[in-house]
């Protein structure tokens, strides 16, 4: 029985412990994006911060601004308006750099973010960026325009498709970024 009540004991610390990490946290968010923007907004809503709803151009984004910090959580692929943003393949050059170069279905994403988070924007905000699928390669490409104007980016993604060739990864190359994917195994018999 002791053992037993140990082991529980343990487990729950686990669980705490994960549910405590700004990953389980940026992951939680991620997840919580989905839902529509009333519902996020009265999960999340809280005295200890202003948070609003915004719209890049197809896909819902939201703004957590506190003091010292702003948290920008995007959601993924979940219409067919955000299917075409997945489906615009074209190429286009990142910040006039015609060696770097992003897919431009998320870049028009990522600048029409910025546009309505430009209010928002401070460099004394810590400025962290989190999403899962289309809006994790969306908030890449925002923190990468955020990170080249040298303001202080944190990004997590979670299941985000790649979003530019090897210089753009080269440009952002110290951006800190923790980017969760599945590896898929096909065992063959």
């Amino acid at each position: 029985m002791k053992n037993i009540l140990r082991f529980l004991f343990l487990s729950l610390l686990f669980k705490i412990s994960l549910i405590a990490s700004p990953e389980a946290q940026a992951a939680l968010l991620a997840h919580d994006a989905y839902l529509s923007p009333p519902e996020f907004l009265l999960k999340y809503k809280s005295p200890e911060y202003e948070l609003v709803s915004k719209k890049a151009d197809k896909i819902n984004f939201y703004i957590f601004s506190k003091k010292r910090e702003l948290i920008i959580v995007f959601e993924g692929t979940n219409s067919l308006a955000s299917i075409q943003t997945d489906l615009d393949l074209k190429e286009v050059s990142f910040l006039n750099n015609e060696k770097s170069r992003v897919h431009n279905g998320y870049f028009s994403e990522a600048k029409a973010a910025y546009v309505k988070l430009s209010p928002y924007l401070n460099k004394e905000k810590k400025i962290i960026i989190i999403g899962h699928s289309l809006g994790g390669a969306v908030g890449h490409l925002l923190a990468a325009l955020l990170y080249k104007q040298s303001y202080l980016v944190q990004l997590y993604t979670f299941g985000a498709p790649p979003v530019g060739n090897e210089d753009f990864v080269m440009m952002i190359k110290d951006l800190p970024h923790k980017r969760y994917t599945h590896v898929l195994t096909l065992f063959l018999c």
